[in-house]
């Protein structure tokens, strides 16, 4: 699990280097809300880690809760954490705007793709104002 990094006398985020504003005095953070990285200090079988927990998607748990997932650079585990009021929305739109600006299916061969699934869709329309 993660653990919550807990503002002391003088936090600051050992990955982005932020520091709350005052009246953030007490908040137990269970990931950075500038960079969104946490902490991993044990993995599940209870082996010391340390790594990043570096974020690299959302998902919505319901209309109401969205999470951020996050994964270890040092033993690749997956962990997710809630996303809290105090998160850094441009951050947050990154993320879910990721799997659009790099799909993980080539764009340029979609007709190709489209042909192989048996799909009745046509791309010729969209390939013809690309070209013009």
């Amino acid at each position: 699990m993660g653990r919550k990094m807990k503002r002391e006398e003088e936090f600051e985020c050992p990955y982005c280097g932020w520091v709350p504003d005052a009246g953030m005095e007490n908040i137990a953070w269970e990931h950075c809300p500038n960079c969104l990285s946490g902490l991993h200090d044990y993995d599940r079988e209870e082996n010391a880690c340390g790594g990043e927990l570096e974020p690299i998607s959302i998902w919505a748990k319901s209309r109401s809760q969205g999470r951020i997932i996050q994964r270890c650079v040092i033993c690749g585990e997956l962990r997710t954490s809630p996303i809290t009021r105090h998160d850094n929305p441009i951050k947050l739109m990154s993320l879910a705007a990721g799997p659009l600006g790099a799909p993980a299916f080539p764009v340029e061969r979609m007709q190709e793709l489209l042909d192989l699934m048996g799909g009745q869709g046509s791309m010729e329309g969209w390939n013809r104002e690309q070209r013009e």
